[in-house]
């Protein structure tokens, strides 16, 4: 499927060449600009949440740290990808208050 439209765009003449070439860069420009709102989103989201964290104790193992250095990878991970999926699904509008 791909080769057949990378064919077809290398047999149009050198203006429509240009044209494809300005609209698909405005697609790669505007898809840049949803995952930059996505992210600034989530980052002003997180911003007023405080962080307390669970453990304080010193004497927590090494096989506990990776343990919970790994959770918490995953638990941020997941939370932006549901993020995610929550801004895609959602209203498509973006207050910002100075």
């Amino acid at each position: 499927m791909i080769d057949k439209i990378l064919k077809k765009l290398q047999s149009l003449d050198h203006k429509n060449k240009t044209i494809a070439l300005i609209v698909l860069s405005g697609f790669a420009m505007l898809f840049v600009l949803y995952i930059w709102g996505a992210y600034f989103n989530f980052i002003i989201a997180q911003y007023g949440e405080s962080q307390i964290a669970s453990q304080t104790t010193n004497d927590v193992g090494f096989f506990d740290k990776i343990n919970n250095s790994l959770a918490f990878v995953y638990e941020s991970l997941s939370s932006g990808i549901k993020y995610l999926g929550n801004l895609i699904n959602g209203p498509k509008e973006y207050n910002i208050n100075p």
